[in-house]
This record gives C-alpha cells, structure tokens and sequence, in this order.
C-alpha cells in the first residue's frame, strides 16, 4: 500500500474472485448435468416398468373381453328362443348363474412414482399426462363398472337362489365335498319345468336382460381401455427410440 502498489493488489484479488466464481458456476453446472442424467436415467427405468405394467394390463383387457363376450353369447342363448328342451337343467343353471369378472389396472409402477414424490415420468409432457389419466381416470372407471357389474350380479344371484320359491338349485354345479349325498326334493324333470317357467318370467327374464346388456357394455369398454393402453405402449416406445 505504501509503496504505491494498491492498484495490482486490488487487480489481483478481482482476478482471484473471478475464477473462483467461475469455477462455481462450472461445479454447479457439472452438478446440474449429473443430476438431469440421473433423472433422465430414472425416467427411463420408470417408463420401461410402466410398459411392461401396460403389456400386462393388455393380456388381463383380452382374456376378459373374452370371458365377457361368452357371457353375452351364453344370456343370447337363452333369450332368443322360446322352447328350451334341447337344454338340461345343468346347462340352464350354468347360464343363468351370474359370473364376475374382476381386476384393477396394474399401478405398482405408478404407485412408486407418486410415492418418490415425481411429478414428471417423461420429458414428453403430452404422454407423462395420458399416462396420469390412464393411472387416474382410466382406473376409476374400470372399478366403477366391476362395482357395478358385482351389486347387479349379486342382486340376480339373490334372486335366483333366494327370490324365488319354484327351482331348487343343485350342488352339483358347485366343487362341494360329498355334494351327491344332499337330497333335492325335486325331480330333475319337474325342476328343469320350474326353472323354464322362472326364465320365461318378466323377472326371471328381466335379470337375464340385465345381465345381457351388462356384459355387453362391460365388454365394449375393456375394448376402449385395451385400445388406450396398446396406445400408450407404442408412444412410450417412440419416446425411446428417438433417443
């Protein structure tokens, strides 16, 4: 200071601070691009699990459309005809037991996701957000119609077993132990005659209706929401691809 020099001593202490600002700005930038790698990478390994959650998803949509048509098939059966001698009485009762389907989106992936506190799963925000609504609103409603599907199912199984005072059911339909050794009161010639007569009812047909249109429009949505899900596959994969 005394010997004039202020001015190089204050250049120098600049110059100092300056590149330890830039070396700074450079960790923090370093830091920045490690961490968008890490959350490119999880976004990844998150988007393969959610396709694979979705393949799965796919196989349970067409097993069950499946399941669902040959419902509709097996009521169409019997309301399309007006003589039913050519059907037992087992085969009668096999149609008109109320059978369930029942399943809930595969969301383990989605689950973890939400969990880990990610509000993104791509960079693509258009499919991050139909992967949302097929987890969110997609999912509701697929356990909206099993709901559905179980309260009018169990209202007809009531019916059939318990509203009724004509038909008597037998446990030989059922996997019961010793099923043979329980008595019916009721031939099977006068319980296929009982069982005729409630099928050809306004209620016992109204139940068969109900179960005919039930199914039918169960079905024509798991085709909707197989359709979303074979959609959201094929984005995701050109999500990858274009890396």
């Amino acid at each position: 200071m005394e010997t004039g020099k202020t001015g190089k001593y204050l250049k120098y202490a600049i110059s100092e601070i300056v590149l330890v600002v830039i070396g700074i700005l450079i960790a923090l930038s370093l830091n920045n691009w490690n961490q968008k790698q890490i959350e490119k990478k999880q976004m990844s390994s998150f988007l393969l699990s959610v396709k694979e959650d979705l393949k799965k998803d796919t196989l349970f949509f067409g097993q069950n459309i499946k399941f669902f048509d040959e419902l509709v098939d097996q009521k169409k059966s019997l309301l399309t005809i007006s003589n039913f001698d050519n059907f037992s009485v087992e085969k009668l009762y096999e149609i008109i037991l109320p059978r369930l389907g029942g399943y809930t989106i595969n969301s383990n992936t989605f689950n973890k996701i939400k969990s880990s506190g990610i509000t993104q799963i791509s960079e693509n925000e258009r499919l991050s957000e139909r992967i949302y609504i097929y987890h969110t609103n997609i999912s509701s409603e697929l356990n909206d119609l099993m709901v559905w599907d179980l309260n009018n199912s169990t209202t007809s199984s009531n019916y059939w077993h318990f509203g009724q005072n004509l038909f008597e059911f037998n446990l030989d339909a059922y996997d019961i132990e010793d099923s043979d050794e329980i008595i019916n009161f009721q031939s099977e010639a006068t319980n296929k005659e009982n069982l005729v007569k409630l099928i050809s009812e306004p209620q016992g047909r109204n139940h068969l209706k109900g179960a005919y249109v039930r199914k039918q429009i169960i079905s024509r949505r798991l085709r909707e929401f197989k359709e979303r899900a074979s959609q959201l596959i094929v984005e995701i994969e050109k999500e990858f691809n274009k890396d």
